[in-house]
């Protein structure tokens, strides 16, 4: 070979070779997954308000209307570079704590705090009666509530979803979009995210919304008594008999009439 052709090569790829041996070829090592399903039932006795809190996953609370019994499932997972037996044998680790009283019933995600080898998660699924009051704290995930005829408090959740709540409504501590459908009583929100609120068109309510950074919008709704700027609403639903709420300190708020 001509010793300039040859020159020209060694300058043409050195540079690229170089590159790659200074490149990082370490494989992605994907963690391995163990899972299972666990299912039972609570008999109520006198506690009239459910208390569920899970830190490792989502939770999904329906109204079925069924007597004094809670039904639950969960979808308990195990993650970690070990092989697919030593992750299942953490599953049982995994465990729903129930503490019931004269006054409430506490459905708990339970797991190893030390999470340097394993990763834990789980969502838990609670079929409720329909007229049981609940109070949510700490849910890491999705929070979907559903068909309640009673009143709802939430606290430090995300990703909050609730529909046809007959009762009372109070959700705080959100750092993402919600969606909260009232059909009664009292409605507030405080969330660090965009509010988005469907109602009926025929909802009474005195209504407040407000945001620091972001707008109040509305669409289909009869509002009278308006006070309307960029960042705020303030105005009446109907005969203004309920309350509804809306607070964020970053984002819209949406509030559509259905």
């Amino acid at each position: 070979m001509d010793k300039s052709l040859l020159a020209i090569l060694i300058v043409l790829i050195l540079p690229a070779f170089v590159g790659c041996m200074n490149d990082d070829f370490s494989p992605i090592v994907e963690p391995n997954l163990a899972e299972d399903r666990l299912d039972g039932e609570i008999p109520l006795t006198s506690g009239r308000t459910l208390i569920a809190e899970n830190i490792i996953g989502p939770i999904i609370i329906n109204g079925e209307g069924l007597g004094n019994v809670v039904r639950w499932f969960m979808n308990r997972q195990v993650m970690g570079e070990d092989p697919v037996t030593t992750l299942s044998s953490q599953l049982p680790n995994i465990k729903l704590i129930t503490d019931q009283s004269s006054e409430s019933l506490k459905c708990e995600i339970h797991y190893p705090r030390d999470m340097s080898r394993f990763r834990y998660a789980t969502l838990l699924s609670l079929g409720v009666p329909y007229n049981i009051a609940c109070r949510i704290n700490r849910v890491d995930g999705d929070l979907n509530v559903l068909d309640l005829g009673s009143n709802l408090w939430i606290q430090n959740a995300h990703m909050v979803k609730t529909l046809r709540i007959n009762g009372s409504c109070e959700i705080g501590s959100l750092s993402s979009d919600q969606m909260v459908l009232p059909v009664g009583g009292f409605c507030k929100v405080s969330a660090n995210g965009t509010i988005t609120l469907r109602i009926p068109s025929t909802t009474s309510a005195s209504l407040f919304a407000q945001t620091t950074s972001g707008s109040v919008s509305y669409t289909n709704l009869a509002i009278s008594n308006i006070n309307q700027q960029q960042r705020s609403l303030k105005g009446k639903l109907g005969d203004g008999s309920g309350e509804i709420r809306l607070e964020t300190a970053r984002g819209d708020i949406i509030i559509d009439g259905i």
